[in-house]
């Protein structure tokens, strides 16, 4: 049974850690890509809760050239804007803690810039971060609360708000930066040998990584949890990858899984 459940978890091999590395290695890489594959082909109860075509006001189109990343603001509703007017596009969207200053963000005078461009260079570390991880797992389209609503407009910040519960839930998945100023860090996580994962109640070993069970107590004692509109943005998001000091891990409405004992 174990074996069974190992091929269909993973969609690809993954190669051996590299003892150094940090989140960003092609080891989590394809660790998180692996992931959300397999959710997506296994687990109908999250693929019910993303089925629908509910889209945010607007997200960031994203694209990568000749290892040169591509960022510009889309106003969803006029569609013929998009790379994929014809289609419905799925969007990751992202929980952080914002810091003391936001240097970027989008305003009535920022707002015709952001559709033609938005600097990469210029983005926190954070943004620029997740913007390498949705592209990683395949997606073109991100939402960022601060780059996607209006910072110096009350009626688009009220109006946008109050549709913050349906962005995170019609989202594919969610990131979740667990630290200020990074989703990647460097140097050695503790992942092991073997994979601990749960399918809601039953749970299983496989011979890939060693995983403790995740404890939704570890969330409250990080810098992202102390925030209090995080909680709604997981619970609502159908599949949510986090990155910390720690290592990553993953929750969906069906499985939890988690690289690094003690995140």
């Amino acid at each position: 049974r174990l074996l069974i459940l190992k091929r269909q978890y993973f969609d690809q091999a993954l190669p051996d850690q590299a003892a150094e590395e940090g989140t960003a290695s092609t080891w989590h890489k394809m660790l998180a890509k692996n992931w959300l594959s397999s959710c997506q082909l296994r687990h109908h109860r999250c693929n019910d809760r993303s089925s629908t075509a509910i889209l945010p006001s607007r997200l960031l189109i994203l694209s990568s050239t000749n290892n040169q990343i591509l960022v510009r603001l889309w106003d969803v509703k006029n569609m013929t804007d998009s790379p994929m007017a014809d289609v419905s596009p799925g969007y990751c969207t992202l929980s952080h803690c914002w810091g003391q200053t936001l240097p970027l963000k989008l305003t009535r005078d920022s707002y015709k810039g952001f559709q033609e461009n938005i600097p990469f260079e210029l983005l926190p570390k954070t943004f620029a971060d997740a913007i390498h991880i949705t592209l990683n797992l395949g997606v073109s389209y991100l939402w960022i609360d601060s780059l996607c609503i209006c910072q110096d407009d009350q009626e688009d910040w009220l109006a946008e708000s109050a549709r913050m519960g349906d962005i995170y839930a019609n989202g594919i998945c969610n990131i979740a930066a667990l630290d200020h100023g990074s989703c990647f860090f460097d140097g050695p996580t503790p992942a092991s040998k073997a994979l601990y994962f749960s399918t809601r109640g039953k749970h299983y070993l496989t011979t890939k990584y060693n995983q403790p069970n995740p404890n939704g107590d570890w969330l409250r004692n990080t810098p992202l949890g102390k925030r209090g509109w995080v909680f709604q943005e997981i619970v609502l998001s159908p599949r949510t990858i986090f990155y910390g000091p720690g290592g990553i891990s993953w929750d969906c409405v069906e499985e939890e899984a988690n690289e690094a004992p003690g995140l």
